[in-house]
């Protein structure tokens, strides 16, 4: 699972000379809480809703309106960016990306690649990935493997199967018009390869190809 894969693509940016007021009513308009900053094309820092939030002047202020539309106008997002900005590649796994957020205590990374801003990517993009995944595999069909039950088999699939997550139950199958006891092994496709391994190398060979 990479980084690219779950990305947004053309994420809104501001530059860094632009106003708070800018800043502000983009976050707004856009429903983000995420601004990386950019100075022509390179990544120069990045300013959140909380920055702006923080930036803003208290209610308790004595300005006049027009005296604070003023500032308001002149306060540049340079000066309330975050500048020293972490960041990773799109080939980076979902599963560093997600480290590098708990570590650092923050809500998304800049995209980079060859110096250029190529996307974003939050934490719950993140999250919602790891939930797709857990629903697709919980959806998927449980992996089969079946080996004809002959005198041996269900020691040698008990032995292939130890203590994992694997089923065994009996069945039948017909085979060249005769009917012949089978057994089934269910298991998580992780761990199905090796039991196929394990299952010929003890002379019982899944006959399902």
């Amino acid at each position: 699972m990479l980084v690219k894969n779950y990305m947004k693509r053309d994420p809104v940016t501001v530059k860094k000379d632009d106003s708070f007021r800018y800043a502000l009513k983009l976050i707004r308009k856009e429903g983000i809480r995420h601004l990386p900053v950019l100075d022509g094309k390179t990544l120069v820092g990045i300013v959140t809703d909380r920055d702006l939030r923080q930036a803003a002047p208290s209610p308790a202020t004595t300005l006049e309106v027009h005296e604070l539309n003023y500032l308001l106008e002149r306060l540049k997002i340079e000066a309330i960016m975050t500048k020293k900005v972490i960041t990773v590649a799109p080939m980076t796994s979902l599963r560093d990306a997600a480290k590098l957020l708990f570590a650092h205590k923050i809500g998304c990374l800049p995209v980079v690649e060859h110096e250029e801003l190529v996307g974003i990517i939050t934490e719950g993009d993140i999250l919602r990935a790891y939930v797709q995944r857990e629903e697709s595999l919980e959806a998927a069909p449980t992996p089969e493997l079946v080996v004809e039950d002959r005198p041996g088999a269900f020691e040698a699939v008990t032995t292939a199967a130890g203590t994992g997550p694997a089923t065994v139950v009996s069945g039948t199958t017909v085979r060249n018009g005769e009917r012949r006891p089978i057994l089934i092994i269910r298991a998580p496709a992780l761990v199905v390869a090796e039991l196929r391994k394990r299952l010929i190398t003890a002379g019982h060979p899944p006959i399902d190809g």
